[in-house]
């Protein structure tokens, strides 16, 4: 029955090449409808001289056996142990400040001793910490095991058990961390990896901050070859099952018929049936662009008209004629900051502006990947990321990236070197023997992936739009369905479990 049954998916980011290798396995006809020129969305690397870029790649958690991510992958028959490389398991995450620098290793006790050593008058604190990051986890598992009839009466009871570290879903970050601690030292380290979802403790849901080291807490990966690699892992699978892909294929229209979803409408004209379309595009761009305003229910209107974008990011690509090992390099991930006061730090962005010295992440993916694909012999990659205010970008939106004339590049020049002058002055003589210098701005981000206003993390992870008051996979629109960021969060891991569960919700759906 299911043969009978076609699926439209819009976009080929992580949630929908999870939701189109799930479905095409379970048998449905799926067409998946990409308006970029590659597929993958943020895991579409791209090559330079012969060294890799993944602008939307730089580590994952939850691959061990029954961890989430690796159920993702061997539920496709795809192998998670030949997919990814582990990371340094001594220090994925290293917080550098600059008068001290904490690592995150493998295991979440192995942190919490870390942390102890490091802050030895803060014990109380850290517990208070783990232990609420204990309780969170145990109550979203008896959650899930819930949503899948699974558990009995037992999951219940750990789920009631746990509800006090719920108590949290309506709160920032930084109230959570006052309830940890005063010690602003250890709460920039809590806080050290927020730049995964571009918001700083004082904006971002409490929740999100806390699961964000437990997703972590079992080590950390990389897609082995590249964050294309993994998404031809994806695109084979869903191939081999019988899935199309399409790509230069926006799709301009999705048709409603007595009430519910029938098709699409694609640029060039074609008109697609279907009997369910997944959306992993943002749900204000298909509210506003692909549906006719009275197809949309006026509670599903209100709420995308309310939704806060997340941070754009600014990334720098460098391929360089060196090994970065030989410059103390590894496996892993350098967090920068000027300071320990991150709220103040990312106040300049909000106001539309760089701070004089702005955070950086680096990330040396090529070191992360133990097939030697992504470097020639010898070289290696970095791509740093930081926060640069779509507002400083905004008059190039919608302009091709080679017409955006000198002033955009001077910009961009300007933040790149930026950049590089906060990388040199606290990792000296990392960069160098440069073979490749590319940089991204927000309105790279709109250009290739649609986002809203160069947001790299769908919208925003405030406590009003998470959990709850984030999209639910079915839409009020019978037939319409979400994947992608919108649904859990930015990030991969969340959205290819997006693209499952929406999978799965359609599976029941049409049977």
């Amino acid at each position: 029955m299911s043969k009978d049954r076609h699926i439209v998916i819009i976009g080929s980011g992580a949630g929908g090449l999870a939701a189109a290798a799930y479905l095409a396995q379970d048998g449905f006809r799926v067409t998946v409808l990409e308006q970029a020129a590659q597929l993958g969305g943020y895991l579409n690397a791209f090559k330079r001289k012969g060294y890799s870029f993944d602008p939307g790649v730089h580590y994952l958690g939850e691959l061990r056996p029954g961890q989430s991510l690796h159920k993702i992958f061997s539920g496709l028959s795809l192998n998670p142990e030949e997919l990814f490389c582990e990371m340094d398991p001594e220090g994925f995450d290293h917080f550098n400040f600059p008068e001290f620098t904490v690592s995150q290793p493998r295991d979440l006790e192995r942190y919490r001793q870390r942390l102890y050593e490091a802050f030895p008058r803060d014990i109380a604190g850290i517990d208070r910490y783990f232990n609420s990051l204990y309780s969170l986890r145990k109550a979203i598992n008896s959650l899930n095991d819930m949503q899948q009839g699974k558990g009995g009466i037992g999951s219940v009871f750990s789920m009631l058990g746990s509800v006090s570290s719920l108590r949290w879903i309506r709160s920032t970050f930084s109230e959570f961390l006052d309830y940890v601690t005063d010690n602003q030292s250890l709460r920039a380290v809590l806080a050290g990896n927020c730049g995964d979802y571009g918001l700083p403790p004082k904006r971002a849901s409490a929740l999100y901050g806390i699961i964000l080291t437990s997703h972590y807490g079992e080590g950390a990966f990389f897609p082995r070859g590249g964050s294309g690699a993994m998404r031809d892992a994806l695109v084979n699978k869903a191939k081999a099952d019988g899935a199309e892909f399409f790509t230069n294929s926006p799709v301009t229209q999705i048709l409603i018929n007595a009430g519910k979803v029938s098709g699409v409408v694609c640029e060039d004209g074609r008109q697609i049936h279907a009997d369910a379309v997944i959306s992993n595009a943002e749900p204000g761009v298909v509210v506003k662009h692909l549906l006719k305003p009275d197809d949309v229910p006026g509670k599903l209107l209100g709420k995308v008209e309310k939704l806060k974008p997340s941070m754009a990011t600014f990334s720098v690509f460098l391929g360089m004629k060196r090994d970065l090992r030989d410059h103390g390099l590894s496996a892993s991930n350098t967090w920068l900051y000027p300071h320990t006061d991150i709220d103040a730090m990312f106040d300049s962005f909000f106001r539309g502006e760089m701070p004089k010295e702005p955070f950086v992440f680096c990330s040396p993916n090529s070191l992360k990947d133990d097939s030697g694909a992504m470097a020639p012999e010898g070289g290696s990659t970095l791509e740093l990321v930081t926060a640069a205010p779509y507002e400083l970008f905004s008059r190039w939106d919608g302009l091709h990236p080679y017409k955006r004339g000198t002033e955009y590049e001077d910009l961009k020049n300007r933040i790149m070197d930026q950049t590089l002058e906060m990388v040199d002055k606290r990792l000296p003589g990392v960069v160098g023997d440069i073979v490749v210098k590319e940089a991204g701005s927000a309105v790279t981000n709109t250009h290739y992936i649609r986002s809203v206003r160069g947001g790299a993390y769908g919208p925003a992870v405030t406590p009003d739009q998470i959990g709850p008051w984030r999209f639910m996979p079915k839409s009020p629109i019978p037939g319409l369905f979400w994947a992608g960021s919108a649904v859990m969060g930015g990030g991969v891991s969340p959205c290819l479990t997006s693209g499952k569960m929406a999978a799965r919700i359609v599976r029941k759906t049409l049977g």
